[in-house]
């Protein structure tokens, strides 16, 4: 509902930029190709350019069920798509819904790997419904450049993995996440020079703990269907 703002991580100080901001939680993810912000929410497409300070684009989209928001869209340079996430498993289909995009850098527009009517793609095909049938408390994802992999939103004590597959489908993956219970909010991260990913959970009577694991490819496993 204010303005903008920007944070200088070498001052430690927040300025106002003076330009308006989102009347709701938005998915926010960095364009790295063109500098520019994408900020998107289950019936909005926006692009901010932090050069400029302003807003450039915003388009509306049909409503996308189950927006999640925060850490759940990410950019993946292999295939230079964007992957926008459900914020937990919906409970028509029993999945976690994920959408596939190229960022049109010139017309400032999303474009679907499967697109439908109203600015809108169809969800990916993927392999796994996820259990249980209800989500966690809340999610968040990161690219891991190590493993070329979209990682985050933990659950029963496993992380998950997802791997597009380049024909409009994607393979989601899980990881032994040994003592951790449901992810807060969107607080995860990945330090790509020490090959590191960190999570904050909370722990019943102890409070949020942050834990820091890396992703073993031999301990990968395909989920089972529910």
């Amino acid at each position: 509902g204010g303005n903008a703002a920007e944070y200088d991580p070498v001052k430690k100080t927040w300025e106002d930029t003076g330009q308006r901001g989102c009347g709701a939680a938005l998915a926010f993810c960095e364009d790295p190709v063109s500098g520019n912000i994408i900020a998107q929410d289950q019936g909005q497409f926006r692009v901010y350019d932090p050069r400029a300070r302003k807003w450039i684009a915003e388009i509306t989209l049909n409503a996308i069920p189950n927006f999640g928001y925060a850490a759940n869209l990410v950019y993946f340079p292999p295939s230079d798509r964007f992957y926008y996430i459900a914020r937990n498993i919906d409970p028509t289909v029993r999945h976690s819904r994920v959408w596939e995009y190229v960022f049109d850098r010139k017309l400032l527009l999303p474009s679907y790997t499967t697109p439908i009517a109203g600015n809108r793609g169809e969800p990916m095909a993927t392999n796994w419904r996820p259990f249980p049938s209800t989500g966690g408390l809340e999610t968040g994802y990161t690219y891991d450049s190590t493993n070329k992999l979209i990682v985050g939103s933990l659950y029963e004590g496993a992380i998950l993995g997802f791997r597009p597959n380049g024909d409009g489908t994607g393979q989601w993956l899980q990881h032994p996440a040994p003592g951790t219970t449901q992810q807060t909010f969107y607080c995860i991260d990945y330090v790509p020079r020490i090959n590191t990913h960190f999570v904050i959970c909370p722990l019943p009577g102890e409070g949020q703990r942050t834990f820091a694991f890396r992703w073993a490819p031999a301990r990968e496993m395909t989920p089972k269907t529910a």
